[in-house]
């Protein structure tokens, strides 16, 4: 999910007269050169301060770059005998 969520963002239109951004580009927004390679073959995750300096950086909503949320185990229903 985090390397699609950040080619995602390599690949959103980069404001007027902005060259798209390259791994050097990610690197201060991402940490080094090793979690920005990490983080695009999937290997590493996105951290929350990660995600935040993405939206600030290129202005995409944060949903897109988080993980979709698990489903909640459905309840199970006990009935217990009244005392």
């Amino acid at each position: 999910m985090a390397s699609a969520a950040v080619e995602h963002s390599r690949s959103y239109p980069p404001p007027h007269g902005s060259a798209r951004p390259t791994r050097a580009d990610m690197v201060p927004i991402l940490g080094t050169p090793s979690r920005v390679s990490k983080v695009l073959r999937g290997k590493k995750r996105l951290s929350m301060a990660m995600v935040q300096r993405l939206r600030a950086r290129f202005h995409i909503p944060a949903d897109l770059l988080l993980p979709p949320l698990k489903k909640a185990p459905a309840s199970r229903s006990t009935k217990r005998a009244a005392a």
